[in-house]
């Protein structure tokens, strides 16, 4: 047991000490030991993979570990907006940790360290929209999965706790994809920590979830912004949800740019009861009124619950097909894998301005190749540095060996960092969206003049370009 043997406490333990290997602390009735193996860079913080073993038993337990990324952090330190959510969602993931229910992950720490904030919990499987093409999931497999969930959601909203961000991404399962789990709290909120409000008082004109799914009308549009704050946001995520389960393409159809999508998801796409919601062939029929009742744009008119889902969905589940023939049918689009200098070509004929040059092509490819992305076009500059659409590699997805759970397209921003007086200056006005909410590709840190997309911050101020 010398392996276990405890190096410092959990006040002591500062964030980098969490990324490397071999430090053991001791949290209740547990002692924690870091391995040094990185599992993930969220849009908020950094996930690593840690193991713990209980007082008096020798079997370890593989779990994973969170700290904020260090913007974040001076983040909290300059923004009054981001340091009142932070303290309400510290608020709400210490009721999440209590509560108990089969379909909810379960917290195992949620403290302060030294410089930062841990948050353990157990070592699942792939998300539910990873697993979709992993383990070939049916129709009706699919939506029972989902089913769980929501049971899970619905337990926090009987907790008066909202998630805000319920997209299948953030759904865990376990190895044999047959129990899902509720997961990532970083945008929760409780109703009784905040109190009565409304969309306008408490966002602030900031964009809070992942546009194209969790994000509703009545947080962008101004003439709903007034609607209280209520559990009616995460029913419209729902839809985007049960939406996504069957296809890659955006419920509001094709997008351009992040504050173009934005502005579709306030106009709405169902207006009681008249809908324009963009359907591929692969959504199933019978599920199409349950998506509708969630995207109503006027909160009012969509499903008075989370409950009520559950129930039109259940009876719904022996209409989808559950055979062989309908494992393979979920839309993804298709994108013939080329050499790098057929794409690079491509690419380049296609650009709308000619300072995107085949070189920068070639090291923006690069850059997002090894994060198993392909540049699909090219979208011009923003603030003069160049902006790329890029798509994951469909030999990757269709083997399940894409490196990330979220599997749409994503915008790149490349930045030459010999134009650039610091590193510590990328993060002040360079333009970056995502048009599903999803992390952005990162590039390889080794890239020749570091050709770097940046992620967006989860909470982004509107009528800024993000």
């Amino acid at each position: 047991m010398s392996a276990w043997t405890e190096t410092t406490t959990i006040g002591t333990l500062r964030s980098e000490d969490v990324a490397r290997a071999g430090v053991v602390f001791r949290y209740q009735h547990y002692l924690y030991r870091t391995t040094g193996r990185a599992i993930a860079q969220g849009g908020m913080g950094a996930v690593v993979e840690l193991e713990r073993v209980r007082d008096g038993h020798d079997e370890a337990e593989r779990v994973v570990g969170k700290t904020f990324h260090a913007q974040y952090l001076n983040q909290l330190r300059t923004d009054d907006v981001t340091r009142r959510d932070h303290h309400a969602n510290l608020a709400a993931m210490a009721r999440i940790a209590a509560l108990d229910h089969p379909n909810i992950l379960p917290t195992y720490v949620s403290a302060p360290i030294a410089d930062n904030y841990l948050f353990v919990t157990p070592l699942m499987g792939v998300t539910l929209l990873e697993a979709v093409n992993k383990h070939r999931l049916t129709p009706r497999a699919r939506t029972k999965l989902l089913i769980q969930a929501l049971d899970g959601l619905q337990h926090m909203h009987e907790a008066r706790l909202l998630h805000r961000d319920f997209t299948l991404r953030n759904i865990l399962l376990d190895d044999g994809a047959h129990v899902a789990y509720l997961f990532d709290f970083d945008l929760a909120v409780s109703l009784d920590d905040v109190g009565p409000t409304t969309y306008r008082t408490y966002y602030k004109g900031r964009l809070f979830g992942s546009p194209g799914w969790s994000v509703a009308p009545e947080t962008v549009d101004p003439s709903l912004l007034d609607s209280p704050l209520s559990m009616s946001v995460d029913v419209y995520a729902i839809g985007g949800a049960l939406h996504g389960l069957f296809t890659d393409q955006l419920l509001y159809g094709p997008a351009d740019d992040l504050w173009a999508l934005v502005n579709r998801i306030g106009e709405g796409v169902v207006h009681a009861g008249v809908s324009t919601v963009h359907y591929p062939d692969s959504v199933p029929m019978v599920l199409r009124p349950i998506i509708e009742g969630c995207l109503e744009r006027d909160p009012a008119l969509r499903y008075r619950g989370v409950a009520a889902v559950v129930a039109d969905l259940r009876a719904a589940l022996r209409d989808l097909e559950d055979d062989e023939k309908a494992r393979s049918r979920r839309s993804t689009r298709e994108i013939s894998v080329v050499s790098k200098a057929e794409l690079v070509a491509e690419v380049s004929a296609k650009a709308p301005d000619p300072t995107i040059t085949p070189a920068l092509i070639d090291r923006a490819e690069t850059a997002v190749a090894s994060w198993g992305y392909v540049l699909e076009r090219s979208l011009g500059r923003v603030k003069g540095h160049p902006i790329f659409l890029a798509l994951p590699r469909p030999d990757l997805v269709a083997a399940g060996k894409f490196p990330d759970a979220n599997t749409f397209p994503k915008l790149v921003t490349v930045i030459d960092l010999t134009q650039v007086d610091h590193r510590d200056q990328l993060g002040e006005g360079v333009g970056v969206g995502e048009l599903a909410g999803a992390d952005q590709p990162r590039a390889a840190a080794q890239i020749e003049r570091a050709t770097e997309p940046r992620r967006p911050d989860r909470g982004q101020r509107l009528g800024q370009e993000a």
